[in-house]
C-alpha cells in the first residue's frame, strides 16, 4: 500500500492541512484534523472546560503561549472548512468530538444538547458535500471535571 501525504497552511492559522490517500487502493483522500486544534468556541454553546484549555493557559506550558480558544474557528466556520475540503477534492474528513462539548462535566452532568446538534449539523453537511465523516470521541482532551476528580487516564475509575 502506497500513502501519499500533502500538506498545507490553511489560511487563518498555523495547523496544518493533511491529506493522505492511498488512492490506488481506496481511492479516499482524507483530511485529519484534531478538535482541539481547529474547533476553538472554548466558552460557546454549553461547552465544558477541557484538560487542554486549562493546560494551554498555565503560564510557561506552550512555548509561544498560544491556546484553543479560538484556533482555527473551526466552530464558527465550519460550512468554509467543509466548502474548502469539497474544492480540494477531499472524500473523508477524519476528525475528533470535544468530549467536554457533548458532556461538559464528563459523566456527572447531562448531555449537552447545543454540542450534539453541532456535531450533528457538523455530520450532515459533510454528507451533502460527499464527504465520508470517520469520528474519535478522544483525541487526549478530557473534560476537566475528569481529570480533577479521577486524576485522568491513571485511575482505574477512569479505564
Amino acid at each position: 500500500m502506497t500513502s501519499h501525504f500533502y500538506y498545507k497552511k490553511l489560511p487563518r492559522t498555523s495547523i496544518k492541512l493533511c491529506l493522505c490517500s492511498n488512492a490506488h487502493e481506496t481511492n479516499l483522500l482524507v483530511l485529519l484534523l484534531l478538535c482541539f486544534q481547529i474547533e476553538g468556541a472554548v466558552s460557546e454553546g454549553n461547552k465544558g472546560l477541557s484538560n487542554w484549555d486549562i493546560f494551554s493557559h498555565l503560564p510557561g506550558k506552550i512555548q509561544d503561549g498560544s491556546n484553543g480558544d479560538v484556533a482555527a474557528d473551526h466552530y464558527q466556520r465550519y460550512m468554509e472548512d467543509i466548502n474548502l475540503m469539497h474544492s480540494l477534492g477531499v472524500n473523508s474528513y477524519r476528525f475528533s468530538i470535544v468530549w467536554s462539548r457533548i458532556l461538559p462535566r464528563g459523566k456527572f452532568g447531562e448531555v449537552n444538547l447545543v454540542g450534539i446538534e453541532f456535531y450533528s449539523n457538523l455530520i450532515d453537511a459533510l454528507l451533502l458535500k460527499g464527504i465520508q465523516p470517520f469520528v474519535t470521541l478522544n483525541h487526549f482532551d478530557i473534560p476537566q471535571e475528569l481529570e480533577n476528580q479521577y486524576g485522568a487516564w491513571l485511575s482505574p475509575q477512569m479505564q
